[in-house]
């Protein structure tokens, strides 16, 4: 399956119907599911621009946290 994927990225034309930031969210957002990562957020959104600094030593945070916020 993950050469399948591949393929169909790293092809001419493969997710280019998608913008660049929705396409970094929408494969994070899978990630989460095939790890089965439960992210929850609470606060408000950052509005303008902000440094976010994951707590652990996971690449996992960096996943969640692409998973749900807007990048540029």
């Amino acid at each position: 399956m993950g050469i399948c994927l591949a393929v169909v990225v790293l092809s001419p034309g493969g997710f280019r119907w998608l913008p660049r930031r929705s396409t970094i969210r929408w494969w994070n957002c899978r990630l989460c599911r095939i790890l089965r990562l439960r992210v929850q957020v609470s606060g408000r959104p950052v509005i303008g621009t902000a440094l976010l600094v994951a707590n652990h030593i996971s690449w996992l945070d960096v996943i969640a946290l692409l998973a749900v916020i807007q990048v540029r």
